[in-house]
């Protein structure tokens, strides 16, 4: 028994260190913001902030070794404590959400409590379905799992070369994540499984803290997670060990974060949001564009909603950094072997022949308009978000509530960005229809989360209420 239980206590505190470097981070940026917000971004950030920089080392030529990881982690947590230290002073009443207290009323203390067991449940059973899973779909084993496992071995980000599938043509986020629970203690239950049912968990409380600040109560909150939660897809997604589910947690973190920067006219909100799109782009070789048109969708409703000078330098110079690099690396070493390049190029050469194939976009939306009321796929996501959408469409231009809009736009330009990565990949694959069976869904779970995210905003909020509240 305790050959398996020491195990998990390892890797559940390799968790905890991951996420504290993130932690730390958002306290630094923002130290007014509630706990479940910076709950919710603490592991998204430690973790993709401790990979990106162990890359970086790796491609310089440092051997990764489990003593590599220890001098790594200390020289980044050390500078992270002592500003800390030297920033912390009284800064006022914090603007978190305050629980109603002792006259609260009994539906709202269920409903409050009611919103933190579903969370804890949905990961719960996540983390034990997809710990005995293991990295049996696919993608998983073919891809993530076997560039985790051979990095590790060969202690350098270049054994993605020869290890598992494309070569170096996708980012390292997740496959050094794995590398990291490998060198620890071999990855033996497999306790990397575990960061996907996380970053399931870190969507949950992320939308829960956005939620929350922006007024609505706990009983529309808690039947919001109860929503978000039961999306199968979604869910299936957080047990499979695919990367499409930790991009998304980023994209929509960032988005959150971004939407509630500007509309508070916080650079500490918009310095995380930009680290979170920036990561996003670190782990999906498409994130850059997602990034990107988030942050364009954020800078177009600020413009709309009250023209001016749109705050760029907070949101992008994260994304210029860590993508910039990235696609140095990309372009250097793995565009050869890259799908993505290979549409492209594809594309461009049949553009300049005149060929738009406009079928392919009719077949694209053919195929999205099916899959509207796919049970099996999306539950009542659409149906549910579209309704709530339609009745309280007003409130998606209400400029007393400008997070509507902004939230709003950023849902629209990741449906964008997914369905012109179809078209132009159209390029480059005969089967269509097929690829959209496989693909089209998990490369939709941005739009697809911020929807039902931006469907329950409209829905519980009055429009004239623009709370102050943060999360609790």
């Amino acid at each position: 028994m305790w050959s398996s239980i020491f195990p998990l206590l390892t890797d559940l505190i390799l968790l905890l260190f991951l996420a504290i470097p993130g932690y730390l981070v958002v306290r630094l940026a923002a130290p007014q913001v509630g706990r479940v917000e910076t709950a919710a971004a603490a592991f998204p950030l430690g973790a993709g902030l401790f990979s990106f920089i162990l890359f970086l080392l790796s491609w310089a030529g440092v051997h990764l070794r489990l003593t590599t990881l220890a001098v790594v982690y200390a020289a980044i947590l050390l500078p992270l404590f002592l500003l800390l230290a030297l920033r912390r002073r009284s800064v006022g009443s914090s603007d978190a959400a305050q629980d109603e207290g002792p006259h609260e009323q009994l539906s709202h203390k269920v409903a409050r409590r009611g919103t933190w067991i579903l969370i804890g449940l949905f990961m719960l059973v996540a983390a034990v379905i997809s710990l005995g899973r293991s990295y049996t779909p696919f993608d998983a084993s073919a891809i993530w799992a076997s560039k985790g496992y051979g990095i590790a071995l060969e202690g350098t980000v270049f054994a993605a070369r020869l290890w598992g599938a494309h070569s170096l043509s996708y980012p390292f986020n997740v496959p050094l994540l794995i590398s990291v629970f490998q060198l620890a203690d071999g990855d033996l239950l497999p306790g990397s499984k575990l960061i996907f049912p996380l970053f399931f968990g870190s969507i949950l409380m992320g939308a829960a803290g956005f939620w929350r600040r922006l007024g609505m109560s706990y009983v529309w909150v808690c039947a919001g997670i109860l929503f978000l939660g039961t999306l199968p897809e979604i869910f299936r997604h957080a047990t499979y060990g695919y990367v499409n589910l930790p991009a998304s947690a980023y994209f929509v973190l960032g988005t959150m974060w971004g939407v509630i920067g500007l509309a508070k006219g916080s650079r500490g909100h918009l310095a995380v949001a930009g680290l979170l799109l920036a990561l996003g782009s670190w782990t999906r070789v498409e994130g850059i564009l997602y990034a990107l048109v988030i942050v364009g969708a954020l800078a177009v409703s600020w413009w709309s909603l009250r023209p001016g000078a749109f705050p760029f330098l907070w949101l992008l110079m994260p994304i210029a950094v860590i993508g910039g690099t990235w696609l140095v690396f990309y372009r250097t070493y793995g565009v050869g072997s890259s799908q993505a390049g290979s549409a492209m190029v594809a594309a461009l050469a049949r553009w300049r022949l005149g060929d738009l194939r406009l079928h392919s976009i009719r077949l694209i939306f053919g195929y999205f308009r099916r899959e509207l009321l796919d049970t099996g796929t999306w539950g009542l996501l659409f149906p549910v978000s579209i309704a709530f959408l339609a009745l309280h469409a007003r409130r998606l231009f209400d400029r007393s509530f400008p997070e509507v809009f902004s939230l709003a736009m950023a849902t629209l330009g990741c449906g964008i960005v997914t369905v012109g990565l179809f078209y132009v990949g159209s390029y480059a694959r005969g089967d269509l229809v097929g690829w959209l069976t496989r693909g089209f869904p998990r490369a939709f779970f941005p739009a697809a989360i911020l929807l039902a995210i931006l469907g329950f905003v409209v829905a519980a909020s009055s429009g004239r209420h623009r709370a102050t509240q943060g999360s609790p």
